[in-house]
Order: structure tokens, then C-alpha cells, then sequence
């Protein structure tokens, strides 16, 4: 019934229209508020219109650290405790004073010209979704109901994006003429409730209109679907209910209970559509991020290219930021301990003195995902043209120099262990793995349902909390003694601690 194609735009994809779209067209697009009353005749030129659609929300996105449809920058997540450093927006000496000091995702003053910023993707998305049925009346009218599917969608992650990162922001609805001197287009930032109403309104209609599985699954892999547009419909009423958005957070119910409704509704139509956690064991949940093709767990995935070296490729820039320099990398992801501190034991409790944890030891006895998330002087970590290669990454100070340290095989990191979550052993150290091949999950089924256990959590009701947590758990083969590991839990409060540890 649903989603065969939640993705977010292949590459693949991308050479295919590039390959077919005309210079005709691009004049064409420059002129999306000029376009002649034939463009939207042929489903094929239309199909070119929301294909350069994806390709200006999504051509950027390179690495499952960026975010921000558009720019996807990693100068947001590189704010949380996931990683170390400090950048100028948390660090406490700096003082901002201008904007340009903090974020320029808002965009320049919008003007009669192509520019890739929000206002501009909202504006094309608006452009369209106005004239497809007008001009295109003699479409198919499942093809148009399709193509305007997946533009609203569109226009909705765009305002997500806008409001996650400032709240409350004007909401354009239909295209307008670029004037500084009609006040009637000066619009007002609109609340972050009316913001998520509009979002919500056109989530709706996407799942109104999209199918749940494209008939053409090959052909049309990287396109939305249903299932996709609930979920990202549930992963906006969640961030509405968090703290973030919500004072009342720990008073009231009301938002949660919508975010948890809009959570079980996808989990119902995912399943419907045979989608679920992938694998049974932590080695299938290592290989979950390599498959290509069908994946039963990705929600949406950013597919990426075919690792040519032409310049229009699109490829995974991961691989190469997180390789050790040893082999042939720029140098790893250091885990900063508390990271390292953090995740469960092997049994699933959390890592303390009481049970059994030695920080010294820190890779003795741990969650099986830990093995998979971090690699570590002496563990193996192969790529294409050395399978059996080993990490190592030791550090040591000579006696005759003890402010000089040195570090094994040149890697100088200064934590003993590193990222390696999402990484290919069979990529290629050619070009340093810039040419990398490996999808992104943007949404797994995993994250739905800890959305979810956070719904339940928010709520007070442990039991489905542990219930949902136990899910994911247990699909990695950790033992269901003592909940999984989690225990017995007191409070909502002591659930919301668990969906972290």
C-alpha cells in the first residue's frame, strides 16, 4: 500500500534528468511566473519542473551529519554533546551581535532572479502547485495529483526547516510579484502555531494525493510517498510537543497526544506496507546502512551516486571525513568520553560501577551497536583495497620530551575511540573516499519508533514506553531480562532518561 520510494532524490536520478532536460527548459524555469500555457502540457516537462525541485532542496545533502534542506551545513549538529569542540554559537566568551553573526538560512532580499534560498524553493513550489491543474488541465489527472503530492511536501519540509531553526515565519502561500513598494506582499512573521498548521495542512494533502507504493519502483525510487509524509507529519507535531516549542510541555498532554496519534497512524501504514526494522542482529543493523536498493527500514534516504569521478556526481562525503588519515582519510570523528560513557551494556543497563563498567576498558561488554557506532586501536576496519585493515591509534609520550606525544601510524586523535557508524568497508581509499557511494538514511523506522516511546514518555505511560524501547533493542540481541536492560521505571521522567541511554 505505500511507500516503495521514500527517498529523497538518487543521483542516478538527477543524470537522467540532466541528461534529458533541454536549455529551452532552464529559460523556461528562469520564467517560472512567465511559463507559456504548453510547458505544463507534457508530463515529461513536468516531471523536469519537480525533478530540479529535489535537486535544489537535496543536492547538497552529502553527509548524515548536515542539516537544513537546501544548505545542509553540519555547523547546526556540531552544537550537541555528540561531538566534541565548541563553535562561536555556544561558546560562551564570543558575543554575537549581528545577525550575519549567527545564521544566514533566511536568505538574501528575494528578488526576480534564480537564487537557491527557502523563499525561493517556497516560491517555485507555490509557482507550480497554481498552475499544473490550470495549465495542465489536459494531464492525466492521477499524474497531476501525484507530482502535486510531492510538492507539497516539499513546501511543508521547507517551513520545517524555517521554523526549526527560527519559530514563528511569514507564510507565503502563492507566488507575488518582487516589489519594495507594495505593502500588501510586507507579510508579518505568522506564529510557530499557524506555522505548524500550514505545514500540517499541507502534509495532509501530500498523503492525500501520493501513492503508497509508485508503480514504477525502479524508475521512480527517490520520489515521497504516504508513508513518508506521515512520518515527517509525525517528526514535526513531535518537535511542536518538545520543549522546544511547548513551555507546557510537562502540563499538558494535548500536543503529545496529537504527536503520538500522527506516530501510530504511520506506524500503521509502514507496516501495511512492509516496512519495519531491519535485521535481527547487530551485524544486520551495520549492514542496513550499506544495502542498496529496497531498504525496509529507510523511511527516506537521500541516494546518492555511482562514485564517478565527474564533477556532476553526487557522493558521500561521510566516508572521507571519518577514515582514519592511516588509511587514507583527513582524519577521524573523535567520540568525546561521555559519549563513549553513555551507551548501554550488553545486557542493556546502563554502564556503571554497580554494573560491571570500567571506563578504562571501556570496549569490554558493551551494547552490540557499540562495536558497529565506534572503532578503536586494534579493531579491524577494512575498505576496498585493504578488507583486513586495523585501526590503530595509540598515543605515547618518550621519556627524554614528555610535553611531545607521539601517535601510531600518524593518527593523531586524541580520544581512544572514533566514529565508524554508517561506514563502508567496501569503499574506496582512491581520491582519500571522495568518491563514496553510501546512501543516507535521513528517517529510519528505528527513529519513528523512539519518537513514539517519547510520545508514551511525555505522557507517563511507561509501560508502552519500555514496550517501544524493547522493540529496538531486541532487534540488535539484547536479552529481554530486566526489560531489556532497562529496568523498572518510577516516572516519566526516569522514561525520558532511558530513550537517551
Amino acid at each position: 500500500m505505500k511507500l516503495r520510494i521514500n527517498s529523497i532524490l538518487t543521483l542516478a536520478v538527477l543524470l537522467i534528468v540532466s541528461a534529458s532536460c533541454s536549455d529551452n527548459f532552464l529559460e523556461d524555469k528562469k520564467n517560472f511566473g512567465q511559463i507559456d500555457d504548453s510547458f505544463y502540457e507534457s508530463q515529461e516537462r513536468t516531471n523536469w519542473y519537480i525533478n530540479n525541485l529535489y535537486y535544489d532542496f537535496f543536492y547538497a545533502f552529502k553527509s548524515p551529519q548536515a542539516t537544513f534542506v537546501g544548505q545542509y551545513t553540519d555547523a547546526y549538529s556540531r552544537l550537541t554533546e555528540e561531538i566534541g569542540g565548541i563553535t562561536d554559537l555556544v561558546n560562551p566568551t564570543k558575543t554575537l551581535v549581528n545577525s550575519d553573526d549567527a545564521t544566514n538560512y533566511f536568505g538574501t532580499k528575494l528578488e526576480d532572479k534564480i537564487k537557491n534560498e527557502p523563499y525561493n524553493r517556497i516560491r517555485d513550489c507555490n509557482s507550480f502547485l497554481e498552475e499544473v491543474d490550470v495549465k495542465g488541465s489536459s494531464l492525466d489527472k492521477t499524474f497531476r495529483d501525484r507530482a502535486k503530492g510531492q510538492v507539497y511536501y516539499l513546501r511543508a519540509l521547507q517551513y520545517f526547516d524555517l521554523m526549526r531553526m527560527y519559530g514563528g515565519v511569514p507564510l507565503v502561500t502563492s507566488t507575488q510579484a518582487t516589489t519594495s513598494t507594495n505593502d500588501a506582499i510586507k507579510l508579518p512573521r505568522a506564529s510557530v502555531t499557524e506555522v505548524v498548521n500550514q505545514i500540517v495542512a499541507d502534509l495532509d494533502m501530500a498523503a492525500s494525493l501520493l501513492p503508497g507504493n509508485w508503480p514504477d519502483a525502479g524508475a521512480d525510487y527517490g520520489r515521497f510517498t504516504k508513508g513518508a509524509t506521515l512520518a515527517q507529519k509525525a517528526r514535526v507535531l513531535l518537535t511542536y510537543a518538545s520543549p522546544l516549542f511547548n513551555k507546557n510541555w510537562d502540563g499538558s498532554t494535548e500536543r503529545w497526544d496529537a504527536a503520538l496519534q500522527a506516530g501510530l497512524a504511520t506506524e500503521t501504514q509502514l507496516t501495511a506496507d512492509g516496512y519495519g526494522l531491519y535485521g535481527s542482529s547487530a551485524k544486520q543493523w551495520n549492514d542496513m546502512f550499506t544495502l542498496e536498493g529496497f531498504n525496509k527500514e529507510a523511511i527516506v534516504v537521500q541516494l546518492l551516486g555511482n562514485g564517478a569521478t565527474l564533477s556532476v556526481s553526487n557522493n558521500n562525503s561521510w566516508e572521507k571525513a571519518m577514515r582514519l588519515v592511516s588509511q587514507g582519510g583527513t582524519g577521524a570523528f573523535e567520540a568525546p568520553k561521555e559519549m563513549i560513557d553513555l551507551f548501554p551494556m550488553d545486557n542493556g543497563k546502563k554502564p556503571t560501577a554497580a554494573n560491571g563498567y570500567d571506563p578504562f576498558l571501556f570496549f569490554k561488554k558493551r551494547d552490540p551497536r557499540f562495536y558497529r557506532t565506534f572503532a578503536f586501536s586494534g579493531m579491524k576496519w577494512g575498505y576496498a583495497e585493504s578488507t583486513s585493515s586495523v585501526a590503530w591509534s595509540y598515543r605515547w609520550l618518550d621519556g627524554s620530551d614528555k610535553d611531545k606525544p607521539y601517535f601510531s601510524d600518524n593518527n593523531q586523535e586524541n580520544s581512544p575511540a572514533y566514529v565508524r557508524k554508517m561506514s563502508n568497508v567496501t569503499a574506496s581509499n582512491a581520491s582519500s573516499f571522495q568518491y563514496s557511494v553510501t546512501n543516507i538514511l535521513e528517517y529510519r523506522y528505528a527513529e519513528l519508533l523512539l519518537n513514539i516511546a517519547e510520545c508514551y514518555a511525555a505522557k507517563g505511560d511507561i509501560g508502552n514506553t519500555i514496550n517501544y524501547l524493547g522493540k529496538i533493542r531486541a532487534r540488535v540481541g539484547i536479552p529481554s531480562a530486566d526489560n531489556y536492560g532497562i529496568g523498572i521505571l518510577a516516572d516519566k521522567y526516569a522514561c525520558y532518561c532511558r530513550l537517551f541511554i
